[in-house]
């Protein structure tokens, strides 16, 4: 059998199925089946003395099987490859929990969907030693397969939908329950519900009245704090979010996320409505560009995008849309609690400029550099501590200006994807036509010009709270804490 370190391409709507437990192979077989007449792909990674059981040797020809040490089974945990699965199925969730779903919690290595589960082990005691588990199920991120052997775990909600519309073909049932207003119940068969608060039936996204969860999208590749802070940010307000693609997600907020909404080919647009909540475009217009989703605009990141949304057949903008990125508020996430100033300058590079060594060329003396993938509030208090801030990431000047410290752009490459797109989209909310920059390619960051921030710095206080202000008003929910700015 081949070794988890050989498994480097991931198929389209697959689930992995992970068994550490050694000498534990006998129920892998009839998993694997399972998600097979599901219409899944099918990857198990389990250990070296499992591979050997003769009972794996009845999936070979329905799943990819790859067998590894403990270490070598964490190290792909912990790899992009996860965020590839629609879900990851432990067959064992406890066991050896303390070691494998905290790496992936952590990581932000995470499925497209979450974490799943038997039922007897998720919703056993054993659970409750796991806090990392219970971050899952706050989150919305564990899922539960009900036994196959007939218990009864179905609610009396179900959904019938046919595959082929006109000739009815083919039924598929879903059903789930809600276990402790907490965990989610799946039964035969789990296809494609990732949505808590919508379902996504043949390209319609259907809200589902009981449900209590916000499905949103946002890009997650890899970690980058702009785009982790929507779950934080939403978090905040009272509202956890579950990850959800475009097509099915009712909230997409911050990030440079515009573009995925419209299509080259013209085609019938969804019925259900996308909320948008502070997005924007990431580079100039297009030619026959078509929107697939309607939206219902409550902020957008700047007055170019808004430009560019107005008019449009299927756009709703709301009386009250703010112009500002929700990264403003990253402020909140302190509770009003301000760290002490330690650094002179705080300097961010954009993940795709880490380690330049055009950095070198900031000639200031007591600085630090800030890394932009660390998760938000790690990010935001680490900002914090510094009296000025200098970034080549967008959404470290738009942390910076949230906290009233002067900051400035700098450039080292021109890797970032669209240019001077979304900065001047983001400037143009604050009525700055030409933001001031520094091209470290070109010349040097010196003391001197650390003193000239300051009263250069073209983002005013006044103005950052009242679009604050704004971004509260226009929030799309019934936000569940008192704020104070």
């Amino acid at each position: 059998m081949p070794s988890v370190n050989t498994l480097n391409s991931i198929r389209e709507k697959s689930v992995l199925i992970v068994e550490p437990h050694p000498y534990h192979a006998e129920t892998l077989p009839g998993h694997a089946k399972y998600f097979t007449d599901l219409g899944y792909n099918v990857d198990i990674v389990t250990t070296k003395e499992n591979v050997l059981e003769q009972p794996l040797c009845r999936c070979s020809k329905i799943a990819r099987i790859f067998g590894g040490t403990s270490n070598e089974i964490e190290s792909f945990l912990q790899s992009d490859l996860i965020t590839k699965y629609d879900f990851v199925f432990f067959n064992s969730i406890t066991h050896k929990c303390d070691k494998y779903v905290p790496s992936m919690w952590n990581m932000h290595k995470m499925p497209k969907y979450g974490m799943m589960g038997i039922e007897h082990d998720v919703l056993s005691r054993a659970c409750d030693k796991f806090p990392e588990l219970q971050k899952l199920i706050k989150a919305n991120r564990l899922f539960v397969l009900s036994e196959v052997d007939g218990v009864g775990r179905v609610n009396p909600y179900w959904l019938i939908i046919s595959k082929y519309l006109k000739k009815l073909k083919k039924i598929v049932r879903f059903f789930f329950r809600i276990q402790d207003n907490k965990i989610k119940i799946l039964k035969i068969p789990v296809w494609h519900i990732g949505v808590h608060k919508r379902v996504c039936i043949l390209g319609i996204s259907v809200p589902i009245p009981w449900a209590k969860s916000i499905s949103a999208y946002w890009f997650r590749e890899r970690a980058n704090f702009g785009d982790l802070l929507n779950s934080n940010l939403f978090d905040y307000f009272g509202y956890p979010i579950i990850h959800e693609s475009v097509s099915c997600c009712n909230v997409i907020a911050i990030g440079s996320l515009m573009e995925m909404l419209f299509s080259k080919e013209k085609h019938k647009r969804m019925r259900s409505s996308l909320i948008v909540y502070g997005t924007g475009f990431i580079k100039a217009p297009e030619e026959n560009m078509f929107l697939t989703r309607k939206l219902d605009v409550r902020a957008v990141r700047g007055y170019n995008t808004l430009a560019r949304l107005q008019g449009l057949r299927g756009v709703k903008i709301a009386n009250n849309v703010a112009v500002a990125d929700p990264g403003l508020l990253s402020v909140l996430l302190l509770d009003g609690k301000m760290p002490k100033k330690k650094y002179k300058l705080g300097i961010i590079p954009h993940y795709v400029d880490q380690g330049d060594p055009l950095l070198e060329k900031i000639k200031c003396e007591n600085t630090t550099v800030i890394d932009i993938t660390l998760d938000p509030i790690s990010f935001i208090n680490k900002i914090a501590e510094c009296e000025n801030v200098i970034s080549s990431a967008m959404h470290g000047l738009i942390a910076a200006d949230s906290l009233g410290i002067p900051n400035i752009r700098m450039m080292l490459s021109d890797k970032i994807y669209g240019g001077d797109y979304k900065f001047d989209d983001y400037y143009s909310a604050f009525g700055i036509k030409k933001h001031n920059r520094v091209d470290l390619r070109k010349e040097s960051f010196t003391e001197k010009d650390l003193d000239n921030l300051k009263r250069t710095y073209q983002v005013k206080p006044e103005l950052v709270h009242q679009k604050q202000v704004e971004l509260l008003n226009a929030f799309p929910y019934k936000i569940k804490r008192k704020i104070c700015l």
